[in-house]
């Protein structure tokens, strides 16, 4: 498959300008793997806008394992207060997961391979709530 460096590179220097603290090295291996994401329904291949308008509209991101993986929960009952506070424990319990994750890789009880699913299986549970009170009573106690 062939690919336009010109837009990797430009790609890369938007994700720099984003945080001028990022490392360029990083910002293009970002490129590169958006150029080459797989189509899967939680990988996104977007462009700085795309993912701005989406974090407006309450989506988290994270880069695990060369995949941009989206979380987002869809509180329809509680306070604009606990909808917040529920998002915020929702992201910790994904990021601590995903940390238990590449533990569990490095320690090989785990297959690369699988890390991706699992995560995706672990946030698949999460957005079944839709009670913010609820969730914040079941997890708040989770988050270190």
């Amino acid at each position: 498959m062939k690919y336009n460096m010109s837009n990797i590179m430009k790609r890369a220097w938007e994700i720099k300008k984003e945080n001028a603290e990022n490392i360029f090295a990083e910002c293009l291996k970002m490129a590169w793997t958006e150029a080459k994401a797989t189509k899967f329904e939680r990988v996104i291949e977007a462009s700085m806008e795309s993912r701005k308008k989406l974090s407006d509209a309450g989506f988290s991101f994270l880069y695990f394992d060369n995949n941009f993986v989206i979380v987002k929960m869809d509180f329809v009952a509680g306070t604009e207060k606990q909808i917040s506070y529920a998002n915020s424990i929702a992201f910790k319990l994904v990021n601590n997961c995903e940390d238990h994750i590449r533990r569990a890789i490095d320690a090989g009880k785990l297959k690369k391979e699988n890390g991706l699913s699992e995560l995706v299986k672990f946030i698949t549970e999460l957005e079944k709530f839709n009670n913010a009170g609820e969730f914040i009573n079941k997890f708040k106690t989770k988050v270190c």
